[in-house]
C-alpha cells in the first residue's frame, strides 16, 4: 500500500508541477497550492496507512513511500508530463471554442441589435427634424398674417419695443435647433 501511495503522490506532484508551469500561476498562488498539495498528501498517506496497518508508523512505511515515488518517477514521469500537457491543450481548445461560440451567438447579435437601434433612432430624429422644418415653413405665412393682424394692437399698446427682441429670440432658437448654429 505504501508503494502505491508513493506512486500516487508522485503522480499528483508531477501533474501539479506541469499544470503550474503551463498555467503560469503567480508566486503567492504557487506557495498556497504547495501547502494545499502537502496537506492533501498527508491526509491521503494517513488514510492509506490507517487502512493498511491500523496507522502504525514503521520504517518500511517511509521506505515504501520513497520507493513508490522513485519507481513512478523512473517509469511514468515523462508519459504523465506529456499526457497532462496534451490534456491542458485540449481544455484550452475547448475553452476557446466555447468563448468563440459565446461571442458568435451572444455578443455579435447584441452589438448588431445595438447598431440597428442606434441607426433607427438617428433616422427617426432626422425625420422628426425634417417634418418639423416643413411644418414650420408651412406655418410661417400664418404667423406673418397673425403678426400683421396684431400690429395695430401692438402699436396701440406700446409693445413695439418688444417685437424685435422676441423676433431675435425666436430666430436664434430656430437657428440653434434646426441649422446647427450656436
Amino acid at each position: 500500500m505504501m508503494l502505491f501511495s508513493g506512486a500516487v503522490l508522485g503522480l499528483a506532484f508531477n501533474s501539479y508541477r506541469v499544470v503550474s508551469e503551463q498555467l503560469h500561476f503567480p508566486r503567492w498562488c504557487t506557495h498556497l497550492l504547495d501547502l494545499v498539495y502537502w496537506l492533501g498528501a498527508a491526509m491521503f498517506v494517513f488514510e492509506m496507512l490507517f487502512r493498511s496497518n491500523n496507522g502504525e508508523l514503521r520504517l518500511y512505511v517511509f521506505l515504501g513511500l520513497f520507493l513508490g515515488g522513485w519507481i513512478y518517477f523512473l517509469l511514468f514521469s515523462v508519459a504523465t508530463e506529456k499526457f497532462v500537457v496534451m490534456l491542458i491543450k485540449i481544455i484550452r481548445i475547448i475553452w476557446r471554442g466555447i468563448l468563440r461560440t459565446y461571442h458568435i451567438l451572444i455578443v455579435t447579435p447584441l452589438i448588431g441589435l445595438y447598431k440597428l437601434i442606434k441607426m433607427l433612432l438617428r433616422f427617426a430624429w432626422a425625420t422628426t427634424i425634417f417634418l418639423g422644418k416643413i411644418m414650420l415653413q408651412c406655418l410661417m405665412p400664418f404667423w406673418k398674417l397673425f403678426m400683421w393682424m396684431l400690429s395695430p394692437l401692438v402699436k396701440a399698446t406700446g409693445m413695439n419695443n418688444w417685437i424685435p427682441a422676441i423676433k431675435r429670440t425666436i430666430i436664434s432658437i430656430w437657428k440653434r435647433w434646426f441649422k446647427g448654429g450656436t
